[in-house]
């Protein structure tokens, strides 16, 4: 019981972690341009030297974990503005993406204090199975 429990708890904090770091993901690129005639991109986890990173891509893969619609800004002074001035940026909403970060922290808080106390409980039965 106790070692589902722990593994649940894991699964969960693996969960969060992984929705902080596509938020931050999306806040970093929020004004990176993107390919001119697309509707939306699409974040792509992939490996790199043994490590997942996040990247954009242009269509979806199987690596996809989410898309983004596209958003047009009036622009002409910028080198990736389209004939008609405009440049197209990811659709970030800043403000709920720092809300998002913000749950999913307060959320892996509680799993890691949950995770301590599980073990702290399977420590105690050992023991008092021990006497």
């Amino acid at each position: 019981m106790t070692w589902n429990v722990i593994g649940e708890i894991e699964a969960a904090l693996l969960s969060d972690m992984r929705a902080v770091e596509l938020s931050t993901f999306k806040i970093a690129n929020m004004n990176r341009p993107v390919s001119e005639g697309l509707d939306q991109v699409f974040i792509d986890m992939v490996a790199n030297e043994g490590t997942q990173q996040l990247s954009l891509a242009n269509e979806f893969s199987n690596t996809s974990v989410e898309s983004m619609e596209v958003k047009r800004v009036f622009d002409p002074d910028s080198p990736a503005a389209d004939a008609d001035g405009y440049v197209q940026y990811m659709d970030v909403d800043l403000a709920q993406e720092m809300i998002e970060i913000t749950m999913h922290k307060r959320s892996y808080e509680l799993g890691v204090k949950l995770f301590n106390s599980a073990r702290s409980m399977t420590q105690s039965a050992l023991q008092i199975g021990r006497r």
